[in-house]
């Protein structure tokens, strides 16, 4: 949490706290892809640390480009856990 140091003391969550994440990226290479099964949707999957993760592909743009054959991707997470789990992982861009 951010807080302005000159703001009074209030008991509540108000104007002055603001919540900063820290975003990580890193580059990953595609391993598979392929349709989620669920409507038009549309999965990655890379490998972090040894275990394998499936992330949301949403743009339709990018979605062709991994079809005919892209194999690299910058990956936007939260945090990662000890095993390579990463936490709200999204694709930033294909590089």
């Amino acid at each position: 949490m951010v807080k302005d140091l000159d703001a009074p003391y209030v008991a509540r969550r108000g104007w002055a706290w603001t919540k900063a994440k820290t975003w990580q990226e890193r580059e990953f290479d595609i391993v598979a892809h392929g349709p989620s099964g669920i409507g038009d949707g549309y999965t990655i999957t890379i490998v972090n640390k040894g275990r394998e993760q499936i992330i949301s592909l949403g743009s339709y743009v990018m979605r062709e480009k991994v079809k005919r054959g892209h194999k690299h991707v910058e990956i936007k997470f939260l945090s990662e856990t000890e095993d390579g789990a990463m936490r709200f992982p999204s694709v930033r861009r294909l590089v």
